[in-house]
């Protein structure tokens, strides 16, 4: 865990988005846990670019749990359409398909 926080701080925190995405792609290359639920986060976070949310995105395609389920459904209502596709690319990846009835609530 401790050695995830500075990437956690960074994607968090940093005012230089090239920063957050590389943030984010790091905690991609981490093993499952606490990484997955800091890259759920971000996702889901009003006050992220929408080059954050991508890569949160995409980045949590190779995930697998409840944290990732859940905060890539919440992004299907993202007001950016690219970050729309990219979670439902990833849900079809982790959960081969998507329940579009909770994709709606």
């Amino acid at each position: 865990r401790t050695g995830l926080v500075p990437l956690e701080k960074a994607l968090e925190n940093d005012g230089d988005e090239n920063v957050r995405v590389a943030a984010a792609i790091a905690l991609g290359g981490m093993p499952q846990g606490t990484a997955t639920t800091i890259l759920s986060r971000a996702l889901v976070a009003k006050n992220q670019s929408v080059e954050v949310r991508l890569t949160t995105a995409r980045a949590l395609r190779g995930r697998k749990g409840g944290s990732a389920v859940s905060a890539l459904y919440e992004a299907l209502k993202d007001t950016e359409p690219r970050v729309r596709l990219e979670a439902a690319f990833s849900l079809v990846k982790l959960t081969k398909g998507i329940d579009l009835e909770r994709g709606r609530r």
